[in-house]
């Protein structure tokens, strides 16, 4: 073989030696973009699971924070702005109860019960000097019910909504 014939073959040889290194530093290049990629997606993901968590998170905390809310703006009812929007924060929560924790908790139920109490509380307070005006036994009785729903019933039942709850409210297990 001739000098030039062997300048050919080894410059033939650098060509396919170059091509296939350009081809296998594309390949590592691209293999090396599709796992950082899978990496920041594996992120991302765990990061909107974080958000949904916490996000439920305050959702079922807000729905506590209503019943308590609630029950102080029952405690003095007058009726005024404030205490119509306590209720109804209140029955928005107990609505929603249903979607964010399970039958099994009992939470609904529970705040069912609280909202049947509440309207016997609001109706003798707003309406209870009308219905037993002339009958100062029956508004005693009304009104000693009404003060065991207030200082009896309600009591109890935070109390049941937070050992209900806070299973759903401890912080190391968010949104579980």
């Amino acid at each position: 073989m001739s000098t030039a014939d062997l300048a050919f073959v080894v410059a033939i040889a650098g060509a396919i030696g170059g091509g296939v290194s350009w081809l296998l530093q594309r390949f590592i290049e691209q293999l090396f973009a599709r796992r950082l990629e899978d990496h920041r997606h594996k992120n991302a993901l765990a990061a909107q699971d974080e958000k949904i968590r916490f996000d439920l998170y305050d959702r079922r905390f807000e729905i506590f924070s209503s019943v308590l809310d609630f029950y102080g703006a029952l405690l003095s009812w007058k009726g005024t702005t404030e205490q119509i929007a306590a209720r109804a924060r209140f029955f928005k929560a107990y609505q929603e109860a249903g979607f964010l924790f399970q039958k099994a908790s009992g939470i609904e139920e529970l705040l069912n019960e609280l909202n049947q109490e509440a309207a016997k509380v609001i109706g003798f307070k707003e309406h209870g000097d009308d219905y037993y005006k002339g009958e100062p036994a029956v508004y005693n009785e009304q009104f000693q019910k009404t003060n065991h729903i207030l200082l009896i019933v309600f009591t109890e039942a935070i109390g049941k909504l937070k050992v209900a709850i806070s299973p759903y409210l401890d912080f190391h297990n968010i949104g579980r």
